[in-house]
């Protein structure tokens, strides 16, 4: 059996370890290095591109009875975030850098595994059994028209939080809410701190992603 797996992403990662464990003929088809959204910084696979909190590890959250499921799925992304994880309280993070490079390079271990630099524009399933697409919120704007057809809806929707990062050194101490979140790796405000303090600061602030201070939020 041969599979095609497009995007090298969370999903797209994990899909091909569960196949090639099996023994599948994978090839992954990655748009990087030829091509990177303004996300995007690596040449390796599944890069964290967002927090690199994969949040609580607590059996009594939601977030925390995910992982036990993927433990007991044999998770590789489950995996290799155990092996390059940083200090952050109650919480599951990673090293960007060395978690994309340990995927990469346990994915390459696989001699069934092909991976193909190639910005994809159809589902095109010549020569292969099975194309399963991983492309996420990410997708090249070439594959949109596909995947627009397939679904017959104009646009897809993907919905994230904003997590602004913040330096310790700045915060006022005396305005912080020091309790549960600080035990699980957080830090919390007031509410009227927050309204006061927080939201008009970050308002003032240039837009982290721009290049010019006159790009507001």
């Amino acid at each position: 059996m041969k599979v095609k797996v497009i995007g090298g992403g969370f999903a797209g990662c994990e899909a091909c370890h569960q196949l090639l464990k099996r023994g599948v003929d994978v090839t992954l088809a990655e748009m990087k290095p030829l091509k990177k959204s303004p996300a995007h910084h690596l040449d390796t696979l599944c890069e964290v591109v967002c927090s690199n909190s994969f949040k609580s590890e607590d059996f009594n959250t939601s977030s925390g009875v995910l992982k036990e499921e993927m433990k007991l799925l044999d998770s590789l992304v489950l995996q290799v975030a155990q092996q390059t994880r940083v200090p952050a309280g109650n919480a599951l993070a990673v090293d960007r850098n060395a978690f994309s490079s340990l995927i990469t390079q346990r994915l390459e271990a696989f001699e069934n595994f092909h991976r193909v630099a190639e910005v994809c524009d159809t589902l095109d399933t010549d020569g292969f059994d099975c194309v399963i697409v991983a492309s996420g919120p990410l997708t090249d704007g070439a594959l949109v028209p596909a995947l627009k057809e397939i679904f017959g809806q104009d646009f897809l929707y993907f919905f994230d939080a904003v997590a602004p990062h913040c330096y310790g050194g700045k915060h006022r101490l005396r305005q912080r809410l020091c309790g549960k979140q600080v035990r699980q790796g957080g830090c919390g405000l007031s509410q009227l701190s927050h309204e006061q303090g927080a939201v008009s600061a970050i308002l003032q602030c240039a837009c982290f992603c721009g290049n010019s201070a006159t790009e507001r939020l």
